[in-house]
């Protein structure tokens, strides 16, 4: 990329009370999102694990595949996808399991013809003593992968 910039991404946990759809759909992107229990609370106090799942396509890609011409050829095709599942332990410890992941391309004239393809992912644990005492763990994984398109 020709300019990048570094920001801490933090995936809020699923709905553990309902199961939730929703979707939405803007001239950079339409995206659908779930989240909700893995399973029904017992009492109003139950801690239940929870998901959440994201995906997400380029709409000006879309509706480049219907034919219709935005003047230029530097459409941005993308698509990626993101969950987080989260499982409450003990009375103050919690573990999760997140990834987000997607591929990606423009054609420009300033762009070396490349795509890409990428995924992070990893494991997070947190476990509260008091107020202000707490231990975070947290395994991450990542790759990228670039490539060139040969054929069209």
């Amino acid at each position: 990329n020709s300019v990048s910039g570094v920001f801490d991404l933090n995936l809020k946990h699923g709905n553990s009370n309902k199961l939730e759809f929703s979707g939405q759909f803007g001239i950079l992107g339409t995206e659908i999102f779930a989240e909700g229990p893995f399973a029904k609370k017992k009492s109003a106090t139950d801690r239940v694990p929870s998901f959440l799942v994201s995906y997400r396509y380029s709409t000006l890609a879309m509706i480049g595949s219907l034919g219709i011409n935005f003047g230029t050829n530097a459409t941005p095709y993308y698509q990626d996808a993101a969950f987080n599942l989260n499982f409450p332990l003990k009375k103050n410890a919690n573990l999760s399991f997140f990834g987000i992941g997607g591929k990606s391309n423009i054609d420009i004239l300033i762009s070396t013809q490349t795509k890409q393809l990428y995924f992070q992912g990893g494991c997070l644990f947190f476990l509260k003593f008091q107020i202000k005492s707490f231990i975070f763990f947290s395994l991450n994984l990542f790759f990228e992968i670039k490539y060139l398109q040969l054929f069209p």
